[in-house]
């Protein structure tokens, strides 16, 4: 029952049962002591997921008491969670320090996403992403992204065309999570509302946002 709700119904009791007679055949492990610290186990991990639950549901109630408009206004963007607005809120901060015409640059390659350039006589090329930054945050958008691209919309069909284009899905899922926090940053910044109909891509990895002025 525990390992059906947490796979999601991707495993059942007879999975379980499986996995166990596969475990004891090929590595040889028949020790009752094994099922003794297992049983000893499951109770904390049980435990654990109270807590956890308890924890997201203080990250809930704070966050829509102190940033109610800008959680409503991110999860209407595709692939966003209460947990993951706290988190793209948390530390992203006062957006509004981000400043100047490219200020959506200097977001991007605060979280780490922009794009290393690597220039080799007089012949330039685009790298990895550079990484810098909060990880936490890349794992965020990261999560959001992967959320994103599973749900019929402007997003999905944003990765499907790069990746249909022939570009790694890795490299899309990247692309996806930038234009995710671009559009972030006008609706935590400006208060504005996600507009799906403005979804545009721009050449190269470069993005436009998607929020209706």
């Amino acid at each position: 029952m525990l390992l059906q709700k947490h796979s999601r119904g991707r495993f059942r009791k007879q999975d379980a049962k499986k996995m166990l007679r596969l475990a004891q055949t090929t590595v040889g492990i028949t020790d009752p002591i094994w099922k003794y610290e297992l049983q000893l186990l499951i109770p904390r991990l049980l435990e654990l997921q109270v807590q956890i639950k308890g924890v997201k549901e203080k990250i809930h109630d704070f966050v829509y008491e102190n940033f109610g408009n800008e959680v409503t206004g991110l999860l209407a963007v595709p692939g966003y969670s209460v947990i993951s607005a706290a988190g793209v809120i948390a530390f992203v901060g006062d957006p509004k320090r981000f400043t100047g015409r490219r200020a959506t640059n200097k977001l991007t390659a605060f979280a780490g996403l922009a794009v290393t350039q690597h220039s080799s006589g007089q012949k330039e090329r685009l790298g990895r992403i550079s990484k810098a930054g909060p990880s936490l945050l890349r794992y965020h958008l990261g999560w959001i992204g992967m959320r994103a691209v599973k749900i019929q919309g402007p997003v999905k069909e944003f990765y499907d065309k790069m990746v249909n284009r022939g570009k790694a899905k890795s490299l899309a899922l990247v692309a996806v999570a930038r234009k995710i926090l671009r559009c972030s940053f006008y609706i935590l910044r400006d208060g504005v509302a996600f507009d799906p109909n403005k979804l545009k891509r721009r050449s190269g990895l470069q993005t436009s946002v998607f929020v209706a002025s």
